[in-house]
């Protein structure tokens, strides 16, 4: 049985080990050679790479963006996909780390066996590691396992594996339930156990994390967590004095390159709320069915709104009109079932839906395909999102596209990077607590012609900074980096 006094000693053993692996590191790239060898040899570790997420688009659109580069340079490509196993921290971190290790040693294998001899490629290939997950345990074992001269590390990092946000979040929770004194203190004894824990834990993850050549992240919020975390990595010349070169590049979503506002023919609208997301627990789809009953309990009217009921039920989304079919305000969950866990949220929701009489209001979308998808979003009016600290968020990108007023959380990246708040009329609206989002709700379903219109307009505009091409352009301008 392992015991918290035996997994911190060796905490701490392994850190001053990869801070030290990290110095050796950094001092071997000194004596790096200036020039670009003549083959590339990507690899790519991404479990559940078919996963059909955010994560899975990055990936299969770095490797489309580099496939268009081979036409002018000679790369190889490899993936080396396998499962991930969900457990601790340390335990996932560890299991990351072994499949990095069983896929270096099939790539060498099958060097081997297709290449020329191993002195041939040491000096005229290049072995670059792309992880697209941001398990940055893996970086010890390409270190470990593969020439520092001829090896370079690429991250794409979606969220950090553990974040100051996560520790402040585990403080909070447990500090405020104080009712019993014998209980209180326990609890905060166990939390200052976990967060001990933690904080070990992100120094070793910030020793990896700083193996890394070139990171790129997906948002501000995320890059503020990644530079704060990776802050040991060295610069090319092994002094340590520079940290590696983190850059922002957003994810690719669907939206188009550009808005061509005279091709939006007149269509219908309902006074339809709109939420996309898997049914997970940080999703919060509990807030979004509150928040819906608070605001048909400040205004009844909404309950049968049509068009003669509010001037704005006629709304602009282009130079065309939308105009409202009218009816009952209702929101539309559309989201995926993993499994039986999923299955049962999905339950609580109806029966939360039930228990605030909202059932004539509520409609659940599970697992649609994806042209029902796109027909929701052009039907609908609003759009909107309640997960916290979300690292990105490319559903409500998708939605600011798709012409809908969209309402997302006050905080992580629809803050800092997708929702623009302007003095005049922004990109959508920002909230955190049920009250906030009842009020944004009644405010975009009551917004003036003009208002919604340039919201709307401004908002179309805004996502196509997200797009495949920003994208493609993005990773032109970084990825040179890694020969810097």
């Amino acid at each position: 049985m392992v015991t918290s006094s035996s997994i911190f000693p060796g905490l701490i053993a392994l850190f001053f080990f990869l801070y030290r692996f990290r110095l050796l590191y950094s001092a071997s790239r000194r004596d790096q050679q200036n020039r670009r060898p003549k083959k590339i040899t990507y690899a790519f570790f991404h479990p559940y790479a078919s996963g059909g997420g955010g994560g899975e688009r990055v990936l299969w659109k770095i490797i489309q963006f580099l496939q268009l580069l081979s036409q002018k340079n000679q790369h190889q490509y490899k993936e080396y996909l396998s499962p991930r196993p969900f457990l601790s921290l340390v335990m996932e971190s560890w299991g990351t780390m072994k499949l990095a290790r069983q896929a270096i040693l099939l790539m060498k294998k099958q060097q081997q066996q297709q290449q020329q001899p191993e002195s041939e490629c040491e000096f005229e290939s290049e072995f670059i590691f792309c992880d697209t997950t941001g398990y940055a345990f893996t970086f010890a074992v390409v270190r470990w396992m593969c020439s520092s001269t001829t090896t370079r590390i690429l991250a794409y990092v979606h969220y950090p594996t553990i974040s100051t946000d996560m520790m402040l979040w585990e403080w909070r929770k447990n500090s405020s339930n104080n009712d019993n004194i014998s209980i209180s203190i326990k609890r905060r004894i166990k939390t200052v156990i976990k967060l001990i824990y933690y904080y070990l834990f992100s120094l070793i993850y910030g020793i990896c994390g700083s193996l890394a050549d070139l990171v790129l992240v997906n948002s501000t919020w995320t890059y503020n967590h990644i530079n704060s975390l990776w802050r040991f990595g060295g610069g090319g010349d092994g002094t340590g004095s520079q940290k590696q070169p983190i850059r922002i590049v957003y994810p690719p979503c669907r939206v188009p390159n550009r808005v061509d506002y005279n091709n939006n023919n007149d269509i219908l609208r309902e006074n339809t709320i709109i939420s996309i997301g898997q049914f997970r627990p940080e999703k919060n789809h509990k807030l979004q069915i509150q928040a819906l009953s608070v605001v048909l309990k400040k205004h009844p009217e909404l309950r049968k709104m049509t068009p003669k009921t509010k001037a704005t039920t006629k709304i602009r989304i282009s130079p065309s009109p939308i105009i409202s079919t009218g009816g009952d305000v209702k929101l539309l969950l559309i989201g995926s079932c993993r499994n039986d866990a999923d299955q049962g949220r999905v339950d609580d929701l109806r029966r939360l839906v039930k228990q605030l009489h909202l059932q004539d209001h509520v409609i659940f979308s599970i697992n649609p395909p994806y042209h029902e998808l796109q027909s929701s979003m052009m039907k609908a009016s609003i759009g909107i999102h309640t997960m916290r600290q979300e690292h990105f968020g490319i559903g409500i990108v998708e939605m600011m596209a798709a012409g809908l007023l969209t309402i997302a959380h006050n905080s992580g990246g629809p803050k800092t990077d997708i929702i623009l708040q302007v003095i005049i009329v922004g990109t959508g609206f920002l909230a955190t607590t049920i009250e906030e989002y009842a009020d944004a709700i009644f405010k975009a379903l009551t917004m003036d012609v003009k208002d919604s219109q340039n919201m709307r307009r401004n908002a179309q505009a805004s996502a196509t900074r997200f797009s495949d091409d920003a994208f493609d352009k993005s990773l032109e301008q970084v990825l040179p980096l890694l020969y810097s």
